[in-house]
């Protein structure tokens, strides 16, 4: 070979077409992620649903609720909703090949209809303590999950204010009947926790028997003493009282009913956790007077306690409903609670205690209030330390 032909040649090797093609497609898709850009549009579609419901443009579906009908789009509805899905698709329904629908609903659903509605194509609604539950109700009814989740999650934030507002026996009624447990307990607890409160409300008078009952049951009811849920008994009793003549067509009939619910109440007052001078200043009172045979045997039931009589209530403690009558409540008067009283709480350093020496009765009967157990509360910020010294 010739001095030029070496002179002129390359030794490199040349790039293979395959890796150029390679080197040329991630130059081209680094070039088009760099102009690519995520656009969020979702509000201007959600107005655009939003306006296809309010001009009820293209439905296909109208319900007539109530004296009002509403347009409304079989695919919007059948997304949403299990029972539209159902209602509207399956031949098994007599609506689904109709176009208009008659909606049967109670008349507190029927005013919030509209808004329910149009959640199904905006996602928004506006919910507050007086229209939560027809809410929840047309939620409910039509398996809308995410709705009903809503309502719940409101209802548990907000029972303070329903109780404020006379909604918190309907909110109890309702979680119990469909089974919202969650919302039932949280209700439950407000009531039992804040008893008195509660029951100088006008909404206490709406407290169903049963449940009534089933709050009565309870160790954890938080009031001032025995007596005082006594007068709050009392007190429900006389509202009842009211709805019974309203409801019967004699007085003897009132009467006889009356006497059937004082008694079937009033078993689940604890007479033995009133002093014997409460129980003495009962006899004054208009209920016991009136069914005095009744009250008598509890009352007496009371007065062997705190005398002593072991032998003559034993029997009692060998039934479920007869044992709670010896077992105290949350009673917050003098003689069963005491008061921590920490100074500028909200700025304890970390390193400090507050440790809180009381006394407590071993016993709610007269004959054993000699006995008192003595112990200590330590408070550190972020955990409480206790110790009993009998």
């Amino acid at each position: 070979m010739n001095k030029f032909g070496e002179g002129c040649k390359d030794d490199s090797p040349e790039p293979s077409p395959s890796k150029s093609r390679r080197k040329g497609s991630a130059d081209i898709q680094a070039v088009d992620e760099s102009c690519q850009i995520m656009v969020n549009n979702s509000e201007n579609v959600l107005r655009v649903l939003k306006n296809l419901y309010h001009d009820r443009n293209m439905c296909d579906v109208y319900f007539k609720v109530g004296n009002k009908e509403y347009g409304a789009h079989r695919l919007i509805l059948c997304a949403m909703s299990d029972v539209f899905q159902a209602m509207l698709m399956c031949p098994e329904w007599s609506e689904w090949h109709e176009s208009r629908v008659e909606l049967q609903e109670l008349p507190i659903c029927e005013g919030v209809f509209s808004i329910f509605l149009e959640y199904f194509y905006t996602g928004k609604i506006l919910i507050t303590h007086t229209n939560v539950m027809p809410i929840l109700a047309l939620a409910d009814k039509y398996i809308v999950k995410g709705l009903s989740r809503v309502c719940l999650s409101y209802m548990c934030k907000h029972v303070p204010h329903a109780a404020s507002h006379n909604q918190l026996f309907s909110w109890l009624q309702y979680s119990t009947a469909c089974g919202h447990t969650k919302v039932f307990e949280t209700c439950q607890n407000y009531i039992k926790w804040n008893f008195e409160a509660v029951a100088n409300t006008p909404d206490f008078s709406n407290f169903d028997i049963d449940m009534f009952i089933r709050i009565l049951q309870q160790n954890d009811i938080v009031v001032h003493n025995e007596m005082v849920l006594y007068n709050c008994v009392t007190r429900w009793l006389e509202l009842q009282k009211i709805k019974i003549c309203q409801m019967s067509s004699s007085n003897e009939e009132v009467e006889e009913n009356f006497k059937n619910l004082v008694e079937k109440i009033m078993k689940y007052i604890r007479f033995p956790m009133m002093t014997p001078r409460e129980l003495a200043d009962l006899l004054l009172s208009p209920i016991i007077r009136q069914h005095k045979e009744f009250f008598m045997d509890r009352m007496a039931i009371g007065m062997k306690y705190h005398s002593g009589y072991t032998n003559q209530i034993q029997p009692y403690y060998n039934k479920e409903d007869g044992r709670l009558l010896f077992i105290p409540r949350l009673y917050t008067s003098d003689s069963c609670s005491a008061i921590l009283n920490i100074e500028n709480f909200h700025s304890i350093p970390s390193y400090h205690t507050s440790t809180f020496v009381f006394s407590s009765h071993l016993s709610a009967a007269e004959h054993e209030s000699h006995k008192v157990n003595e112990g200590w509360l330590t408070y550190i910020p972020g955990e409480f330390g206790s110790r009993n010294v009998t």
